[in-house]
């Protein structure tokens, strides 16, 4: 899905967009396939959630009306380029739509993502999120 030779941020960032806010499900499905390790751990404030949580959450928000991305900037990166990994911190906000009750809410995140080299690929093994209403 993704190229893996950008940088560590704008990689986690194109594997976000991919998975949250570009509008076609046969993308998101194929990132979540190929960026995303089934290993997977979520958090987001005192939530916890695997890769199959996370995979029913996003698809069901999908289905309900979506999300748009309002801004994201990097905040700080660690890069293990020996191991082709590492993590990334994003400062984002967006927003959430409900499409039967019209609702739309705007939320900031800090997100914290933890890559490594799986398989011979890079993939999403963490995910820690400070979520909060605007």
């Amino acid at each position: 899905m993704s190229s893996q030779k950008l940088p560590l941020g704008e990689w986690v960032k194109q594997v976000n967009d991919a998975i949250f806010y570009q509008p076609d499900d046969e993308v998101t499905l194929k990132a979540l396939n190929e960026d995303v390790d089934s290993s997977l751990v979520v958090k987001i404030n005192h939530s916890v959630f695997n890769y199959e949580e996370m995979r029913g959450g996003v698809l069901y928000i999908r289905g309900s009306g979506g999300m748009t991305l309002d801004s994201v900037s990097e905040i700080l990166k660690w890069d293990d380029s020996e191991k082709q990994g590492g993590v990334v911190a994003h400062l984002v906000t967006f927003t959430t739509k409900n499409n039967t009750t019209k609702q739309e809410v705007r939320k900031t995140s800090l997100i914290t993502s933890t890559v490594k080299w799986v398989d011979g690929g890079r993939k999403l093994t963490e995910l820690v999120e400070v979520e909060v209403e605007e």
